[in-house]
Order: C-alpha cells, then structure tokens, then sequence
C-alpha cells in the first residue's frame, strides 16, 4: 500500500534504529489533547487532581501488572500533562517469565513492537481514555496528544536530573512549557 502524497507525513520523534524494548530507563511525557487541564490544579506548589486525574494516577501505577518487566515508581501528573519514568527490565527473573516477545523484525506494519515502550504508553493512554469515557465525562472525546515524547535515561546523573524534574515540577508550573500552552 503507498502513501497518499496529498496527506501530510508524520515523522517519527524517536532515535532512529534504537530498540525502545530492550533494557533501559525511559523519561515519558505524555501531554492531554490541546493541553486542556483536566487532570487537577496546582495549589501552593501542589498537585490536587480531578477525578480524571485520579484515573491516570490509578493507571499509571497499575503498569506493571500489564508489563512485568516494568516498573514505574517515578510520576507527577500535572494539569494537562504526565511526567514518568519507565524502566524496562529485561534481565529480571520476573521478565524471563513473562509471555515471549515474538518476532524480530525492527518493522510492524500492524501496531508497535510487543513489550515496547511504545507498547507501554498506548496501552495507558488507551487503558485511561476507556475508563474516562466509562464515566460518562468527556465521552467520545480525545483524551490525549496524538503522540508522547521520551528520553533515553542514560546514566546515573541523568537519572536524578529527571527524578529531581519530576519532585520539583509542581513547584515550577507557572515556568513550565505546558503551562503557557493551557
């Protein structure tokens, strides 16, 4: 099947030829639809999340029952916006029990690569948006930005780069690229 020249081409935001399921720690932010805050407030450099928050909060943390060789400790869920870390764990005895990844191919022409951090993030954002529209609040409407961005943690001093990001942003929302974006 060809593309169609009159459409628009997306082009991909991650690192070419790097494999997003092996063994890592990944920095995730995942942004709500038109930076709408529908996820809580900030009040005194705190945040109080909606009910719509609480999902996300709630999701969020169930990962790992989804993805055993995930663990995900690190998040703030700001108004319009997620901040997280992903840690993909392929060497763990819990991982090598988990279903196989089948397949080798770097191409699946019908979805993301299983057990990928792409694998990962669709499945929240999807797993939210399902429970969302359950409530019967902000039915049949778009949850989240079409795509996420991430950071390839890379070494013990980016990993406390980020987790300090991630503590301290509340404090810094009024500063925060989303913040004007809302």
């Amino acid at each position: 099947m060809g593309h169609n020249q009159n459409l628009p081409q997306r082009r991909s935001i991650r690192l070419p030829d790097y494999d997003y399921a092996q063994h890592g720690a990944y920095f995730v932010t995942v942004v709500a639809h038109r930076h709408l805050c529908i996820f809580g407030n900030i009040t005194d450099g705190c945040v109080i999340l909606s009910d719509i928050g609480k999902i996300v909060e709630e999701t969020w943390r169930e990962i790992p029952k989804h993805f055993s060789n995930v663990t995900n400790e690190h998040v703030v869920i700001m108004p319009n916006h997620v901040h997280g870390v992903i840690v993909i764990d392929t060497y763990s005895v819990r991982a090598r029990h988990a279903s196989p990844i089948r397949g080798e191919s770097k191409d699946y022409p019908h979805g993301v690569k299983p057990h990928s951090l792409g694998a990962i993030v669709g499945s929240f954002k999807s797993s939210v948006t399902k429970k969302i529209h359950k409530m019967r609040r902000f039915e049949n409407r778009m949850i989240w930005h079409r795509n996420y961005y991430e950071h390839v943690i890379r070494d013990e001093t980016d990993f406390q780069r980020v987790l300090d990001y991630i503590e301290t942003n509340p404090q810094e929302w009024q500063t925060d690229p989303e913040y004007r974006l809302a």
